[in-house]
């Protein structure tokens, strides 16, 4: 049975028929069988979407939705063992998501800006997963049916797909990441992550299969 959200700890971005409830946070979570998603003409393409920094979860400090087609979050870090036996503090990083619907998109801008001491270097983690289930379905309103959801890498992206009762559904999720000053690749997916805007640098673009979901993973050093 789908688990109930309290809307008041929720964000709703929406363009047309295509909107994204989520968590405060921006998290879809991707543990629970929950309402939560990125929806396009009545159908749950996204089910699940969260940000790790150095495998620690993200810690929110504030969130707007007021724009109706785009939310703000400001994120911070948790404290972070560091590779070379280090400890990252807590509240060492500013984390800003600017999140925009449009008809045919979803797109995530992140920011990350250090105030540590000394230069940094974590993994940011961008992990998804998606069901392609009705909205009907999500509710309860009938009864739910198993659904094989493909998952390929390709490049800088993720491509989920599905074939349901009304036919193949599609869904891509595309990571781009640049240095302050280069250009934005613009995305014409039905929801993109793009792009990772690093006060450092940004490199080492990965992604692996995870319990069934992706993970797409760029390492991200501060200067």
């Amino acid at each position: 049975m789908t688990e109930l959200v309290n809307l008041a700890d929720s964000t709703v971005v929406r363009s047309a028929n295509a909107f994204c409830v989520a968590l405060r946070d921006g998290r879809l979570p991707l543990e629970g069988d929950h309402p939560l998603g990125l929806y396009r003409d009545d159908c749950r393409h996204l089910r699940g979407y969260e940000l790790r920094l150095g495998g620690r979860p993200a810690r929110l400090l504030i969130a707007s939705d007021a724009a109706g087609t785009g939310a703000v979050y400001e994120l911070t870090n948790e404290e972070i063992a560091l590779e070379d036996g280090r400890t990252l503090p807590l509240q060492s990083l500013r984390v800003r998501v600017e999140r925009r619907m449009l008809n045919s998109a979803m797109t995530d801008r992140i920011t990350l800006h250090s105030y540590a001491r000394e230069p940094a270097e974590i993994d940011v983690d961008l992990n998804f997963d998606a069901d392609f289930r009705p909205m009907l379905e999500v509710r309860g309103g009938v009864r739910p049916i198993r659904r094989e959801v493909r998952r390929e890498a390709r490049g800088n992206a993720l491509a989920f797909a599905a074939t349901g009762r009304d036919g193949a559904r599609s869904h891509a999720v595309d990571a781009d990441a640049r240095q302050d000053g280069g250009e934005d690749r613009k995305c014409a997916d039905e929801s993109a992550a793009e792009p990772l805007d690093a006060h450092g640098g940004a490199h080492a673009l990965g992604h692996r299969q995870h319990f069934a979901r992706w993970q797409l993973r760029r390492r991200w050093r501060s200067r």
